[in-house]
């Protein structure tokens, strides 16, 4: 989960970003964190937040 916080970086490429984004909200969700909880820890809120719908999606398909 914090590995794939730092891919959310300002001084990457917007691809590796919204990758970052995802795997941050399916690795928190793995580990049992709230969505809520995970955008308010988040440095990068307006990322996470965006990223929620796709990063749900992809928690429930490797569910």
């Amino acid at each position: 989960m914090h590995r794939a916080e730092e891919f959310m970086e300002f001084d990457l490429k917007t691809r590796y970003r919204i990758k970052g984004g995802l795997q941050y909200i399916v690795y928190g969700r793995f580990a049992g964190v709230k969505v809520v909880d995970l955008i308010r820890k988040s440095r990068h809120k307006v990322l996470a937040t965006v990223c929620t719908p796709g990063g749900l999606f992809l928690h429930l398909r490797w569910s």
